[in-house]
Formats: structure tokens, sequence, C-alpha cells
């Protein structure tokens, strides 16, 4: 029996450690993506008190502090598993891209602006001349496509 309680406490630190690994991982991830928006030259023209909307698709993921009890799987202040840890590591680049949507339509809102992953146009990989030309071609077309009806597109 003791050789059993010994291994689940071998368990749970190894889980415990983990668990701390990836909740610094993510709170690492989304400060350093807070300060990327706090850092574009736009964001010192945004009123204070629309700070904290564009940066709410970020900020309600950023658990500073981990308080992990002995008895728990979770962090008590954000309860989040391991699972929506990874998840919104997962979740990063497309949160960080909402925030500087909204910081644009802040500063913008009468201007329509749409934001153009290139990711999104590429089907697969591209390993020939020709399928390079068709991709620049239909990058193109789209591009010129939302300019001409007045939308201001910013490429990612």
């Amino acid at each position: 029996m003791a050789e059993i309680r010994h291994l689940a406490e071998q368990l749970s630190e190894k889980y415990r450690e983990f668990y701390a690994s990836q909740h610094d991982e993510r709170r690492r991830m989304y400060q350093e993506a807070i300060e990327k928006v706090k850092g574009r030259a736009e964001w010192i023209n945004l009123p204070p008190e629309m700070q904290s909307i564009v940066l709410r698709p970020l900020s309600e993921r950023l658990c500073s502090t981990l308080e992990l009890r002995d008895d728990a799987l979770v962090c008590v202040n954000c309860r989040a598993s391991l699972r929506e840890i990874e998840g919104d590591i997962a979740a990063l680049q497309n949160r960080l891209s909402e925030s500087l949507a909204k910081l644009e339509q802040a500063l913008r809102p009468e201007e329509r602006v749409e934001r153009v992953r290139v990711a999104d146009l590429v089907n697969s990989a591209v390993s020939t001349r020709e399928e390079v030309e068709e991709l620049i071609e239909r990058l193109r077309s789209h591009l010129l496509k939302l300019i001409e009806e007045g939308v201001r597109v910013i490429l990612e």
C-alpha cells in the first residue's frame, strides 16, 4: 500500500509540473500577444475606454497567477483544464487577429477593413512555378475585388 501511495504522489507531482509549465507557457504567449497589440503605432490613438475591449480576446485567457492546490487538477483562478490550456495556445493566432481587427475597427468605424490570410487561399503546398503563378493570380484577384468594393485590406 505504501508503494501505491508513493507512486500516486510521484504521478501527482509530475502532473503538477506539467500543468504548471503549460499554464506558464499560455501566460507567456498571451502576454506577448497583448504587448504586440499595445506596441502598434495605432494603440496610442485608441481611447482608454476602448483598450480593454480591444484586448479582451487575449486578456480573458490570461491568467497571471497559477494557484494549484494539492487536491485540485486545475488552477483555482482560471479553472482551465490541460485541454483548455492547449486549446487556448492553439487559438492564440486567431485571438490576436481578432484583437487587431477590433483595434482597426475602433479607430476607423466608418471604414470596412478585412484581414486576408494568405494561407486561407492556398489549398496545398506549392512546388512548381505554375502553382506559384496560379496562387499569385488568385490572391491578386481576391485583393482587387475587395479594394474595388471599398475595403481596406490587411494581409496576414
